[in-house]
């Protein structure tokens, strides 16, 4: 069971939206996450030094939202409220794995700032991203005595008493009894919020060659927020679970750190398998985390380079080599009027090696069409699920598997941004110290 690490983060997949700002049509309406470690010439600055700008064709420096969160010596996020806060491990300094966030909206031209709209800054460091003719900077400034106020924009908020994250864009509203699943999605429009996702479905089934099968859903897993944080440009989550099944009741010592920004949740995903899955499980092994889309799916133009679920003893026994992606990176997308999404899976390099190729199942019924089936665990099309992912868990290598998910929900439809969601990953990032 310990892939629910890899489920609890497709989990939190949340939904997103954001009209494309004048800077966002140069550049990228998507958040901007540079580890401390990329930036040499901002590490182990003293982060209350740490300012973020952008310029204009003038020349003339703007203070922007950012967002710096620290790190542990585990990787964990540094989180300061919630049951299991742990700000106590804060040293107050950007270094090594620590983040700097900002939206790809805020970046201005790549002109270094000449006029400051105060003191003027002891140090300034561009930081730059590209792709081919496209180009956009922020510009990092050091402050040592006389610090600028920060920007009053935030792009996000969290509300524990009604466990919802809100930005101008989606509500996400968690599952008070369990954090695995969502209670409802709505898409954020400029007049009343339109409803997105009614509920969602994690589901698995281990069909042993030599025991019996188990087939579980969300029910056996008992979930509760354990920290988090929130800043001008996203919120963090730690989730803890454990496992029930029959009599017993498994503390696994888990957990998943969610991030949802403005117009996107971003997560690296950890599938640790302690199986010879080849060798224990029979082919129709699989987990599925699935949602009830208000809408039929089959009226939003689905797209996808993966291949589609096949009902049956063997969903995964057709995939043929055409689907394999060097890169692992499998996406689908879809949209009408109010509202596109975009979801990446990049998927391991054992998996790559394997063929284990994630599967996008839709069924031709609108969320009111399935509300009455059983919340019992249920393959695909028994449970109130209308679009999932899949995957194969006979074909799943023993071991520890590192995966990234990203998805992207917007409340408005544009071709243009959807397709610009496929190249984020081509985006350079370039930095150079200004002054000194």
């Amino acid at each position: 069971m310990q892939y629910l690490r890899f489920l609890i983060s497709a989990v939190s997949a949340a939904v997103i939206g954001a009209v494309p700002s004048f800077a966002a049509s140069t550049t990228h309406s998507a958040p901007v996450v540079i580890p401390a470690s990329k930036l040499k010439e901002l590490q182990f600055a003293p982060l209350q030094t740490i300012f973020l700008f952008a310029s204009d064709a003038q020349g003339i420096a703007s203070i922007i939202p950012f967002q710096i969160d620290e790190k542990d010596k585990y990787s964990d996020f540094i989180l300061d409220q919630g049951r299991l806060p742990n700000q106590s491990a804060s040293n107050k300094v950007f270094d090594h794995d620590d983040e700097l966030s900002f939206m790809g909206e805020d970046m201005g031209p790549v002109l270094p700032p000449k006029k400051w709209p105060g003191t003027k800054p002891s140090r300034v460091v561009e930081i730059k991203e590209s792709l081919g003719t496209r180009s956009g900077a922020v510009y990092a400034a050091i402050f040592e005595r006389d610090p600028p106020a920060l920007s009053p924009r935030h792009y996000v908020s969290f509300n524990l008493a009604k466990a919802e994250v809100v930005t101008g864009k989606y509500s996400y509203r968690f599952n008070h009894d369990n954090y695995l699943v969502v209670r409802d999605v709505a898409i954020n429009e400029r007049t009343t919020p339109y409803p997105l996702l009614d509920s969602s479905t994690f589901y698995l089934r281990a069909d042993f060659k030599f025991f019996v099968s188990i087939s579980v859903n969300q029910s056996a897993i008992k979930s509760s927020l354990e920290a988090y944080k929130t800043g001008p440009i996203r919120a963090i989550t730690r989730v803890n679970f454990d496992y029930n099944i029959l009599t017993l009741k498994l503390d696994l010592g888990m957990y998943t750190e969610v991030s949802f920004f403005a117009n996107s949740v971003l997560l690296p995903a950890i599938v640790e398998n302690p199986l010879n899955s080849k060798k224990i499980l029979n082919r129709g092994s699989l987990f599925y985390y699935g949602f009830s889309l208000v809408e039929n799916p089959g009226t939003l133009g689905v797209n996808a380079n993966m291949p589609p679920y096949q009902q049956g003893d063997d969903p995964f026994g057709k995939i043929t080599d055409a689907f394999v992606k060097a890169d692992g990176r499998y996406w689908v997308s879809a949209g009408q009027q109010h509202f596109m999404f975009f979801l990446e899976m990049i998927t391991s390099p054992e998996m790559r090696e394997d063929k284990n190729i994630p599967t996008f199942f839709t069924e031709n019924a609108s969320g009111k069409d399935i509300a009455s089936r059983p919340s019992n665990a249920a393959p695909l099309g028994r449970s109130p699920v209308n679009v999932a992912l899949a995957m194969s868990l006979a074909n799943l290598r023993e071991g520890v598997h590192k995966m990234f998910l990203r998805l992207f929900i917007e409340n408005h439809y544009d071709q243009a941004t959807l397709q610009s969601f496929s190249t984020l990953d081509q985006w350079q990032l370039g930095e150079r110290l200004v002054t000194n």
